[in-house]
């Protein structure tokens, strides 16, 4: 073959490769170099016509699409992981927001009641403290008349859900408190659920008047006490059997002892856990750890069901 440049090369066998497929790459080299080939010779096979009509280029690959980002709140960050933003509105309500999944706060996986994921009403109870700290602006606050409605369902899949506490007007001190939460994805039609709703109310700072305390117990005459200790896997095992499963971080207890109708215990937190106690009021885990505290007091023979 000949081209504007000279002659074309076209090696017709190589060493170290296979003849016919050498022989067949040489035929396409020469014919791409401009030279006439009888095709009917060039092998076996048939000839096709090709179609008429240009080639339809199109490419159909599909294109992946970025996450969403949920849209940040307007308003004001608390620096609570669960009272998040407080909302601006003209109403005389106020508005905090926040979001949540079964991964976020990251614990809140490892509290499930019959096999779900449940938000503790130890977070509710944080929540609606942290809020009373915000809405009422003092130190010395108070949280009462707790009613817990419905429990806080998360998915296992890390659907998240919008959580909203809303307050009421600020009166001598007080106002009314509900958390409620909505699928994250929810439509206008979907109705949000009410979790939880209290009072929060300032607390008048006393002096406290010498004897105007009982004396509190030593910890030794608390050990005293309630000298039976109790095995931890034991302890664990109860509330499984009650549909509580809890993972690592729940299991907050170091030591328990139990006497008549008491308890007493060591509770810790570990690893991350620690690191994020500063955003809390008082981290959930660790009150739930307190409330567990409590169960231990309960006799042998008490009811075996979750409530």
């Amino acid at each position: 073959a000949w081209d504007p440049q000279g002659p074309a090369l076209v090696a017709s066998l190589r060493k170290g490769r296979d003849d016919a497929g050498q022989m067949l790459e040489a035929v396409a080299a020469a014919y791409l170099a401009g030279a006439e080939l009888n095709w009917r010779a060039a092998g076996p096979g048939r000839l096709t016509d090709l179609p008429s009509y240009p080639f339809q280029r199109e490419r159909c690959w599909f294109r992946a699409l970025a996450p969403a980002v949920p849209p940040a709140p307007r308003g004001r960050a608390t620096g609570h992981p669960l009272l998040g933003t407080r909302l601006r509105g003209a109403g005389s309500e106020t508005l905090f927001e926040s979001r949540v999944a079964a991964d976020e706060p990251a614990y809140l996986r490892q509290h499930r009641v019959q096999g779900q994921v449940v938000v503790p009403a130890t977070a509710y109870l944080d929540t609606l403290l942290a809020a009373a700290h915000a809405l009422l602006g003092s130190d010395a606050v108070c949280v009462e008349d707790i009613t817990i409605q419905e429990a806080m369902l998360l998915a296992d899949d890390g659907a998240a859900r919008t959580l909203q506490l809303v307050c009421g007007p600020v009166r001598e001190g007080q106002a009314q408190a509900s958390l409620c939460s909505q699928a994250e994805d929810a439509d206008g039609s979907e109705a949000w659920l009410t979790h939880v709703s209290g009072r929060l109310r300032t607390e008048a700072a006393t002096a406290v008047q010498p004897g105007g305390l009982p004396a509190m117990a030593g910890l030794e005459a608390l050990k005293a006490a309630c000298s039976e200790a109790l095995p931890l896997e034991d302890f664990y095992r109860g509330f499984e059997a009650r549909g509580l499963d809890f993972g690592p971080d729940f299991r907050s207890i170091r030591t328990l002892w139990r006497g008549p109708s008491q308890a007493l215990g060591e509770i810790a937190l570990d690893g991350e856990r620690v690191r994020e106690a500063a955003a809390y009021r008082m981290h959930p885990v660790l009150l739930d750890g307190c409330l567990q505290v409590l169960a231990a007091a309960l006799p042998d023979d008490a009811a075996q069901g979750l409530y």
